[in-house]
């Protein structure tokens, strides 16, 4: 059944794009597309951020063939009603570096929270999906922690339960998100003292990025959740990611990622305090394109994944990609 319902969205793309009616959409409104990517890797994760560097290239070539690739800053600065591209990365893994050999030139901003740079610091959500599938374990119940039980019988399984534990513990405060990663381990036998590479990226290959002409934002320090603290807890999480990168590499960030970034992910409180730090942007994960004159702390983006673009066989469809930008029957 699924797979008669991707044909048919295909189809409908198809028809979408080739009539031109896509094109006719995006360049009658003349807004702004910001897309988010994660991760370059060919192999493809349970909590959907990867994304194969031939699919990257071809989508930088698309994007500049529909209307003009730009940086963050070029971005909100425009007066002028234009069809233009923004490329973001988030969080700062490895694979990013590649993204100079791949599309050379081209504009983009990476958003780094920086307690993973150049450490041996682990992410949760990464951790958690590697021990997941490492685990002999055929069910996990963590109603201890007012989660959920997860069925772990088979790698399918698994890959449902790693993306529905991220959905689960991602609300939790900071803390009681390493209570659960601390309990995993306890469990699970697994050695905190690894010093194993995090798959994150060093200072010295973030500095040659930006000298090349990457630029680089502030996603916090620890990947904190506005929602999920209280003020002075995301003012400090901010200062702190700001003082690192101004150490490594001479500057503060301009421009900010909200992590997570739903509706509900982002506080209140948040908008001023990033004002009063000194950012001039900040980019959501809610869906959609941007007008000119929107708010520049509530910037829309489109979360670019290999199920959105490719066509049921797997190879990537420039049909899928604009038939994403426009969304015509809410396909997306």
């Amino acid at each position: 059944m699924m797979k008669i319902k991707r044909i048919i969205k295909y189809f409908i793309a198809l028809a979408c794009h080739f009539t031109g009616f896509n094109y006719w959409r995006i360049w009658h409104l003349k807004k702004h597309y910001i897309l988010m990517f994660h991760r370059l890797e060919e192999k493809q994760d349970a909590l959907n951020i990867s994304i194969p560097v031939n699919y990257f290239s071809l989508l930088t070539k698309w994007s500049s063939g529909i209307g003009e690739l730009v940086s963050m800053s070029t971005l909100i600065d425009a007066q002028n009603p234009k069809v233009r591209f923004c490329i973001t990365f988030d969080d700062g893994f490895k694979t990013v570096s590649q993204v100079g050999k791949v599309a050379p030139g081209i504009p983009y901003i990476l958003y780094l929270s920086t307690a993973y740079i150049d450490s041996e610091k682990e992410f949760w959500a990464i951790e958690l999906e590697k021990i997941m599938y490492e685990s002999n374990l055929t069910s996990l119940n963590l109603a201890s922690f007012n989660l959920n039980e997860y069925d772990l019988s088979s790698d399918l399984k698994k890959k449902h339960a790693v993306s529905m534990m991220n959905y689960d513990v991602k609300k939790l405060h900071p803390a009681d998100i390493e209570a659960v990663m601390k309990y995993l381990r306890l469990i699970l036998a697994i050695n905190n003292n690894d010093t194993e590479d995090n798959c994150f990226l060093k200072w010295g290959e973030v500095k040659e990025m930006h000298d090349k002409g990457m630029e680089v934002g502030g996603h916090t320090h620890n990947h904190i959740i506005s929602s999920r603290v209280s003020p002075p807890e995301f003012e400090t999480d901010i200062r702190i990611s700001n003082k690192v990168i101004s150490k490594h590499l001479g500057f503060t960030p301009k421009h900010f990622a909200y992590p997570n970034g739903r509706k509900q992910d982002i506080s209140v409180f948040s908008r001023q305090i990033l004002i009063d730090e000194g950012y001039l942007s900040a980019v959501t994960t809610i869906e959609g394109a941007n007008n000119v004159n929107d708010n520049p702390y509530l910037l829309k983006r489109f979360n670019v994944s290999v199920d959105r673009i490719a066509n049921p066989w797997g190879y990537p469809s420039k049909a899928m990609f604009t038939t994403m930008l426009v969304n015509p029957l809410r396909l997306h």
